[in-house]
């Protein structure tokens, strides 16, 4: 972003214009890491999706922005993979999986 601009001294003398010139980096991504979690048989199993997941310096990590399917367009928030089970997140920084028939 530029901003022009101009300065007097004592005398009223102004200056010629200038330009004031601000750069703003914004932070890195968060990071999400892979989990793991083993359950009981035909047991949900509650995973804490986010707690090893890290947020930028200055930045939060939002529990609801969970998407299940980033491949898609939009925001899943229920995914089922067939013969394993149902995964839902939940907005309190974990999923939990259903497990499918016989698992």
């Amino acid at each position: 972003m530029q901003i022009p601009y101009t300065i007097q001294d004592n005398l009223g003398q102004t200056s010629a214009p200038s330009t004031l010139t601000v750069n703003v980096t914004p932070p890195p991504a968060p990071v999400a890491r892979d989990d793991a979690k083993a359950g009981d048989f035909n047991q949900p199993v509650v995973v804490p999706a986010l707690l090893n997941d890290t947020a930028s310096p200055g930045t939060t990590l939002v529990p609801g922005s969970i998407d299940l399917d980033p491949s898609t367009p939009g925001q899943e928030t229920t995914r089922t993979i067939p013969g394993k089970g149902t995964f839902t997140a939940a907005a309190r920084r974990h999923g939990a999986l259903r497990p499918g028939a016989g698992l």
